[in-house]
């Protein structure tokens, strides 16, 4: 996921909302720092910001059950 991420980068800005166990688990297992700056990392987003960017996204990846709910 994270060269996924990386990869898709170099073409385009990409928007992380990342929960905090899940960064925590990228630090400790040294991935978070293979992130490229072009992904920008935020803390999980409140359900208007999500849908603003739900609307204005090109490409969404997800493991989010929640996420076809919105």
């Amino acid at each position: 996921m994270v060269n996924l991420l990386s990869n898709l980068s170099e073409y385009q800005k990409l928007i992380f909302p990342i929960h905090p166990r899940t960064r925590k688990n990228l630090e400790r297992c040294g991935l978070l720092a293979l992130i490229r700056s072009n992904v920008i990392l935020t803390d999980p987003v409140g359900y208007i910001d999500f849908i603003t960017l739900i609307k204005n996204a090109i490409l969404i990846l997800t493991d989010s059950g929640g996420f076809q709910e919105e």
